[in-house]
């Protein structure tokens, strides 16, 4: 074979091997279909329908527009933080204070929890799992509250934040720290629902 000829071949092999990789790289962003898996931004392609289908709470043509939810259940409230004292005062004489939960919307108390923590220490974390609370304004200010139980004498306020559970633009987190560096600090874990 002469040398021109042999030039030739590897010239055309080299071509032949660019053109496949063009298209080898090309199905990597594009299925058979035309659907392009990169432009559902919160969904997958529909290979029938050659268009995307949203993940649950997502809507639009590429999945990047946000449902407001209709309602969100709290799942699980953390207590982080509270004081150890009142105004130097210990909440409950000779123990420490019974812990429970309120949630507040424009004034009115909306869910109360049904269960004390009994002699909670304030350096520690105590979890409550929550079955029975729907927030169904998801977009107005809640207040989440401490109490001390301190039957049969009035409860004892500890402290609580204004919160509002959803904002658009932040997506769906798991959980939000509702925290404003006062007296009581928590982590709110939730589950969401779209009409």
């Amino acid at each position: 074979m002469k040398p021109l000829a042999i030039f030739r071949s590897v010239g055309f092999i080299l071509l032949v091997l660019v053109f496949q990789l063009v298209l080898t790289a090309g199905s990597c962003f594009t299925n058979s279909n035309g659907c392009d898996d990169a432009k559902c931004v919160h969904g997958h392609c529909d290979n029938a329908e050659e268009s995307c289908e949203c993940f649950e709470g997502w809507q639009g043509t590429h999945c990047d527009d946000e449902i407001e939810p209709s309602s969100i259940k709290i799942t699980e409230i953390r207590v982080t933080r509270f004081k150890e004292d009142y105004a130097g005062q210990p909440w409950d004489l000779g123990s420490e204070p019974d812990i429970y939960l309120r949630m507040v919307l424009n004034g009115d108390t909306i869910w109360t929890q049904s269960s004390v923590e009994s002699d909670a220490d304030y350096r520690k974390v105590y979890k409550f799992e929550i079955d029975d609370l729907v927030l169904l304004d998801p977009t107005a200010a809640h207040s989440l509250q401490l109490y001390d139980a301190d039957s049969p004498d009035p409860d004892d306020f500890m402290g609580g934040v204004k919160f509002t559970p959803y904002h658009k633009g932040q997506s769906f987190p798991e959980f939000m720290v509702v925290d404003a560096g006062g007296y009581v600090g928590f982590e709110v874990y939730f589950k969401y629902f779209w009409p």
